[in-house]
C-alpha cells in the first residue's frame, strides 16, 4: 500500500468533522492494516466482525486503484479513499408519485378547504386526501404519503393559517410595491 494512502485513511481516523460511519471504516481498515484480527477491531468499533470483515475486503478491492491513483494523480486521492469508505449506492423503491403530481398536492393542501367544497378552517390529512383524489390527481393515495409529501415541503397545513391569504403577507406585499 502507498503511504499516501495510509496517510490520508490517519487524517481521516483522527478527524472530528467527519462523519462516523466514514470515521469508523478508516478506523476499522487502518486496524486491519496493523494486523489486527476482526474480532477485536468489531469489538472495538462496536461492529459485527461481518462489517469489519466486509470493509477490509472492500478496501483491499479497491487497493490496486488507490495506488495508481495515488502515484498518478495524488491531488485525485482523498476524494477517491472517501469514496471507497462511503455506502454505495441504493436505487431504493422508485417514487409512485412524480413530481407534477407531488406539485399538485402541494398545491391543494395550500388553499382553503372551503375552495374544494369542504366547510372547515383547517385540512385533515383524510379530508386532503378525499379533496385529491376527487380532483383527480391521483387516482388513490394514503394519509401517511400526504403527510411525507407535506413534511417534504415542510408545509403542515392543519395547524398553519393560509400564507396566501394572510393580511400580514398582503400588507407586506403593500409595503414593497
Amino acid at each position: 500500500m502507498h503511504h499516501k494512502i495510509a496517510k490520508v485513511l490517519k487524517r481521516i481516523a483522527g478527524g472530528n468533522l467527519i462523519r462516523l460511519s466514514i470515521w469508523k471504516r478508516a478506523n476499522i481498515v487502518l486496524q486491519a492494516i496493523a494486523g489486527v484480527i476482526d474480532e477485536e477491531i468489531a469489538f472495538l468499533y462496536d461492529v459485527s466482525r461481518s462489517v469489519v470483515a466486509r470493509w477490509r475486503r472492500r478496501f483491499l478491492d479497491a487497493l490496486p486503484g488507490l495506488n495508481h491513483i495515488a502515484q498518478k494523480k495524488p491531488e485525485l486521492l482523498s476524494v477517491k479513499v472517501h469514496a471507497v469508505l462511503s455506502d454505495n449506492l441504493r436505487t431504493g423503491r422508485p417514487p409512485v408519485f412524480d413530481a407534477v403530481s407531488r406539485t399538485f398536492i402541494i398545491g391543494i393542501a395550500c388553499n382553503n378547504p372551503n375552495d374544494y367544497g369542504f366547510v372547515r378552517s383547517h385540512w385533515s390529512l383524510p379530508i386532503l386526501r378525499k379533496a385529491i383524489i376527487e380532483k383527480k390527481v391521483v387516482s388513490s393515495i394514503s394519509c401517511a404519503t400526504i403527510n411525507r409529501i407535506l413534511s417534504e415541503a415542510e408545509l403542515k397545513p392543519h395547524k398553519n393559517r393560509y400564507w396566501l391569504h394572510s393580511t400580514l403577507i398582503f400588507a407586506l406585499f403593500l409595503l414593497i410595491i
